[in-house]
């Protein structure tokens, strides 16, 4: 079968499709990906056929007025306003025509798209094709039902049905790396599967270091800097070597003056780190997020926007870690955390990577894709 996979240009909403990607390209089928502009080096790395579209400019005014509210915005508040604004009606709006026209000169069989790229899903969903979701974070409510409420008229003007309450998207097949204990109790019940990223490490992790990284996306926003100060300010006060991913366009001197045993890097083998990591401090990304879970590392999430808050509230309900939000004395509450966490790991840890290592590995999802193309 011919399967269309569909990104934002965000890494981290990209690589969760690429062990769906590789199993279906074992067991003999065709892929391609639809994706912004400038996602084009990222999946032609990866040796895809790139769909292009285009996405919403980086100054768009309607962008840049939601990334100055939402720091005065109660965390709520911010997410809805983000997800519905941004990732639903600015980024579909731009990339719409695009997608339709990817959806048409490849034929899919499926859509297999991340749950924050809208665009090719309901431009699937109008040529006839079904569409499954792959979730890079959680099963999440509140993303879905804020993110159809942003894509109502365009929806309406495919023809179809406006969904602005989410129902349809919320009860949409999906597939998840993370186990059904961490996520949200109200999204298990909807049609969700869950499979182990291969890639994934499984043996639990014994070391020293404290692992602090604020993901690949969030240097662009204004707060950016400050925070990652003050965390890793924070994690030095534990006394352990700290070793610090700032994304490729941050310099070290945003570190500058902080004293104690740290590593800088722009980038890491994260999965190496993490295997050396007694303690992670991170903004609540899914991809840090899970790869600490998956070896028994404790978190740190102090989250900063889309479905981090609803990452940080995970970890501390399953007993994996600790939130510490943004605000006043940041380092402070960081290096307690640190401290109490790396004094002693959470009942929660061990118990969460075991759930994960028992996942069915991602080739056996090759099945049900290929029963979900049969639907057509």
């Amino acid at each position: 079968m011919r399967v269309l996979l569909a990104s934002t240009s965000g890494n981290g909403h990209f690589r969760p499709l690429l062990p769906f990607a590789r199993a279906l390209t074992r067991a003999g089928h065709e892929i391609a990906c639809a994706a912004p502009v400038e996602a084009t080096s990222m999946v032609e790395r990866e040796g895809m056929q790139h769909l292009p579209f285009d996405g919403v400019p980086g100054d768009h005014p309607d962008r840049l007025a939601v990334l100055q509210s939402m720091p005065t915005l109660p965390p709520h508040e911010a997410r809805v306003l983000f997800c519905s604004t941004v990732f639903g009606r600015l980024n579909t709006s731009f990339a719409l025509p695009g997608a339709r026209a990817a959806v048409e000169a490849f034929g899919p069989d499926l859509v297999l798209h991340e749950s924050a790229e809208l665009s090719v899903r309901i431009a699937a969903e109008a040529a006839g094709v079904p569409q499954v979701a792959v979730s890079p974070t959680l099963t999440n409510p509140v993303f879905v039902t804020s993110a159809a409420s942003g894509i109502a008229e365009l929806r309406a003007g495919l023809g179809l049905a406006p969904d602005a309450s989410g129902a349809q998207m919320l009860g949409a097949p999906t597939v998840s790396a993370f186990p059904a204990s961490f996520d949200h109790p109200e999204a298990v019940e909807h049609d969700v599967h869950r499979f182990r990223d291969p890639a994934l490490q499984l043996v639990e992790a014994r070391g020293d270091l404290v692992y602090v990284t604020l993901g690949s996306e969030a240097h662009s926003f204004p707060f950016f800097r400050e925070v990652l100060r003050e965390a890793v300010a924070g994690a030095l006060v534990a006394g352990l070597p700290v070793v610090v991913s700032t994304g490729a366009d941050v310099g070290d001197d945003v570190l500058a003056g902080l004293e104690g045993d740290v590593r800088v890097e722009p980038w890491v083998d994260q999965s190496q780190v993490l295997a050396q990591s007694r303690v992670v401090v991170c903004h609540g990304g899914s991809g840090s997020t899970l790869g600490a879970l998956a070896v028994g590392v404790p978190l740190v999430i102090v989250p900063l926007f889309a479905d981090q808050p609803d990452n940080a509230d995970r970890v501390t309900a399953t007993g994996t870690g600790s939130r510490v939000d943004p605000g006043p004395d940041l380092a402070a509450r960081v290096g307690s955390a640190v401290r109490e966490l790396a004094a002693a790991k959470p009942s929660g840890s061990q118990r969460i990577a075991a759930e994960i290592a028992a996942l069915p590995p991602v080739d056996e999802a090759v099945s049900w894709l290929e029963a979900m193309a049969v639907r057509r």
